[in-house]
């Protein structure tokens, strides 16, 4: 996904969740309000490949320690209504989005925590979450601990408590989820997240290296291996269904090529079968059977392709 609709994806993200903090909302309600303004705005801009508002929340939320947290703490009918609410006030959303982004713009930087930052997040926020009790204010909080002691590096061990407690009210003040959870905990239990985030920092270091060893590894995934990859599992595919003509085989398989680079770079989903047909109409294997394909197959097979693609990985 490219970073402009990523960060546009952040700033729908931030600007909800500032909202539901102006309005005294728990930290997990804070929290899903957030994520709903997230899926809402990747549907919104094509930067999903599901079809519904419902797949796309299971798409955002899956794997994220702090969203499943937070699911499960307001209950179902507390999200049903948290997303009602953020869609309800899109406009409102939609417009103060809009002026992050202006500001960024004009300021530099970036609307989410820097990549490196997310990473020592992710591993102290999955730290605390093994205490049986966690909470997800215990969570964010941890995640705010994380970001004050990586920007502050050797430098934590030289600096007083007080001086600690000063740089991590400058990181509080930059989420309000982060600003809930501080407010949300009492001092015994921050002191206690603290804690145990400080005491765990080499395991939450080793963790962060794993996830950049991860994150490197795909990121060498070119887009011609996934191109090819998803050519050959749905001329498989293809090949199996008795009776299709050649010729239709070779331009799904065409069209899969051209689908999983638009995927890849992370095109618009509203532009998917335009690509798809393009594609497949320049493919070499092609060329040639286009003037005796009729255009209903031609069709049929860019909605076979669309729809099949994401299941057949196993293929490949």
């Amino acid at each position: 996904m490219n970073d402009e609709v990523e960060q546009s994806v952040a700033a729908y993200r931030q600007v909800a969740r500032g909202i539901a903090r102006e309005q005294g909302q728990s930290t997990a309600t804070i929290i899903f309000a957030g994520i709903s303004a997230e899926y809402l705005r990747r549907q919104e801009v094509g930067a999903t490949v599901m079809d519904t508002h419902a797949e796309t929340l299971l798409e955002v939320v899956c794997g994220d320690v702090l969203a499943t947290s937070a699911v499960q703490e307001i209950g179902g009918l507390a999200t049903i209504r948290v997303t009602n609410w953020v869609a309800s006030n899109w406009n409102l959303v939609q417009d103060h989005a809009d002026r992050l982004l202006a500001l960024q713009g004009m300021l530099g930087g970036s609307v989410d925590t820097p990549q490196p930052e997310r990473c020592y997040v992710v591993a102290a926020m999955e730290c605390v979450a093994t205490a049986s009790d966690s909470t997800t204010a215990d969570l964010a909080y941890g995640g705010a601990v994380a970001v004050a002691r990586t920007r502050l590096g050797d430098r934590w061990y030289c600096l007083s408590a007080e001086d600690r407690d000063d740089v991590l009210a400058e990181v509080i003040c930059g989420d309000p989820a982060w600003a809930a959870a501080a407010e949300e905990l009492s001092e015994g239990r921050r002191g206690s997240v603290r804690g145990r985030v400080c005491r765990q920092w080499d395991e939450i270091a080793r963790q962060v290296t794993e996830m950049e060893v991860i994150d490197t590894a795909e990121r060498l995934v070119t887009v011609d291996s996934v191109a090819a990859g998803a050519r050959y599992a749905m001329e498989e595919w293809l090949r199996r269904l008795p009776g299709l003509d050649p010729k239709a085989v070779a331009y799904g398989a065409a069209a899969a090529e051209g689908l999983a680079r638009w995927r890849h770079r992370g095109g618009a989903k509203g532009d998917e079968e335009l690509i798809m047909r393009g594609w497949a109409a320049t493919d070499p294997t092609v060329t040639g059977a286009l003037e005796t394909m009729p255009a209903p197959v031609r069709e049929t097979m860019v909605h076979i392709v669309r729809a099949m693609l994401p299941e057949l990985a196993s293929l490949n």
